[in-house]
């Protein structure tokens, strides 16, 4: 507001144009040229982003695969100790199957993500005791890069 004390800036007055174009200089808003060079970072910069979570899938798939083999062998412990029999978990090249080796009969069949393939030492037998016969040591790849899953004569399960 103005008053004979404050009276107000030209910039505010009636008829005055400031800025290019027809604007008034209060009015807000960027210009053409600014628009284009933020939308042209963001797009950089969410190329950069895409790119990046390209590689962490990779490794993603891969730790999956890790802990459903660590889950496998953990439940085969447990089924063991809670039924009193022998467990046993057989692996493929991107699955394994847990199997109550007394009554022949499949408890669990589970997958790796597809790109990963694994390789066992051998098949992993629980006792009823929670103990393994022999240890096993599980490597599962995906593309060059390793991770392995070992269970102890103890039953105990390590991620590698």
């Amino acid at each position: 507001m103005a008053s004979p004390l404050h009276p107000a800036p030209a910039m505010y007055k009636a008829g005055r144009r400031r800025g290019g174009l027809g604007r008034r200089r209060s009015e807000g808003g960027f210009s053409f040229a600014e628009l284009v060079v933020t939308l042209s970072m963001a797009g950089v910069l969410l190329t950069i982003g895409a790119l990046s979570l390209g590689s962490l899938s990779a490794a993603f798939s891969l730790d999956s695969g890790s802990r459903s083999v660590a889950m496998a062998f953990s439940q085969a412990r447990v089924f063991a100790i809670s039924r009193a029999r022998s467990i046993t978990v057989t692996f493929g090249s991107s699955s394994f199957v847990l199997r109550d080796t007394q009554l022949n009969k499949q408890l669990m069949r589970g997958d790796v993500p597809v790109p990963v393939t694994m390789q066992a030492s051998g098949v992993a037998t629980f006792l009823p005791l929670g103990t393994v016969a022999t240890p096993v040591v599980v490597t599962l790849d995906r593309n060059g890069e390793t991770r392995q899953v070992r269970v102890g004569l103890t039953g105990e399960v390590e991620m590698l």
